[in-house]
């Protein structure tokens, strides 16, 4: 049996990873937002949302732990199906984690897609979607450009060291940067083989 097409998206917020996600669903892709979950997960009540919900009311990051839960949960609800994982990871350790989730779950990190904008693009596109979303204010804005306008370096070296990273000029129109998406798509390159690294465990 063949590995389903697992694509990851990474990059800053405003940069366009839910749009072109929800285009890849036109595609057959199933959306696993690690966003879109939580807030789900709350509404419903579940084990995972009652555990984030404090940290979430808080204004607090929520644990590591618990998005990689809510983003297996999500996968499991896709088993034997393409998806493309938004909003996870965002770090280096964040992707080591999603790795072994993956392997759990028969798959890999087939590619991984980098959204690449300019601060004042996100700036505007996150204040014009702020018309529908109560969290993306002028403050908010600011201080999300602030904290995650800059993916780390590691978390790219990461990718790029198992051959499956990919730029994407996400600053163009829709239409384009879904072109340039699919163009990565029918190329889909093969990941190498993993390195040792002495910090898997984190």
């Amino acid at each position: 049996m063949s590995r389903p097409p697992t694509v990851v998206l990474i990059g800053p917020p405003g940069a366009g990873k839910g749009t072109q996600a929800g285009l890849l669903a036109g595609q057959g892709y199933r959306h696993v937002a690690s966003g879109d979950l939580l807030r789900r997960h709350i509404a419903s009540g579940t084990v995972l949302g009652r555990s984030a919900e404090p940290y979430v009311r808080g204004g607090a990051l929520v644990p590591d732990e618990l998005v990689a839960g809510l983003v297996q949960a999500g996968l499991r609800e896709h088993t034997g199906q393409p998806v493309v994982i938004d909003g996870f990871p965002k770090t280096a350790p964040q992707a080591r984690r999603l790795d072994r989730i993956l392997a759990a779950e028969g798959r890999r990190a087939d590619l991984v897609l980098l959204f690449e904008a300019s601060p004042d693009v996100l700036r505007r596109r996150m204040l014009s979607r702020g018309q529908g979303r109560a969290d993306d204010t002028a403050a908010t804005v600011e201080r999300r450009l602030a904290d995650f306008a800059r993916v780390p370096v590691d978390l790219t070296d990461y990718y790029r060291a198992r051959g499956v990273l990919r730029p994407v000029r996400a600053d163009a129109a829709v239409d384009a940067v879904a072109a340039e998406i699919g163009s990565h798509l029918s190329v889909r390159p093969p990941a190498r083989a993993e390195p040792t690294d002495p910090t898997d465990h984190l």
